[in-house]
């Protein structure tokens, strides 16, 4: 729980630049905190930010955690909680209000 709760104070404090260069960091404490993750907006903020950590790992290299992180957003984007679940998505709804990261 206190994982979560750190994780969204920092991210609603920090610049973008700052999210960017600790996105690893701040993505490891939503992941501690991935079970208490409920409201999809907060799944699809979560998924933005894998996003971008997936974009900072293939710049400085390292493959296998941009597909960490790319995988985890994908489960967030089709409403799962990212605890290595499997999810089917029963609807179209990351397409609509998440376009540019369903892609």
């Amino acid at each position: 729980k206190q994982h979560l709760a750190l994780a969204r104070k920092l991210y609603a404090t920090l610049s973008r630049d700052a999210v960017r260069t600790n996105s690893f960091a701040l993505l490891h404490q939503f992941y501690l905190g991935r079970e208490l993750l409920q409201k999809q907006d907060e799944k699809y903020q979560v998924a933005g930010l894998c996003h971008v950590a997936g974009d900072v790992a293939v710049r400085a290299g390292s493959f296998s955690i941009a597909m960490h992180f790319l995988n985890w957003g994908m489960e967030l984007l089709l409403g799962g909680g990212g605890g290595g679940e499997q999810v089917v998505s029963n609807s179209d709804r990351h397409w609509r209000d998440q376009y540019d990261l369903s892609l």
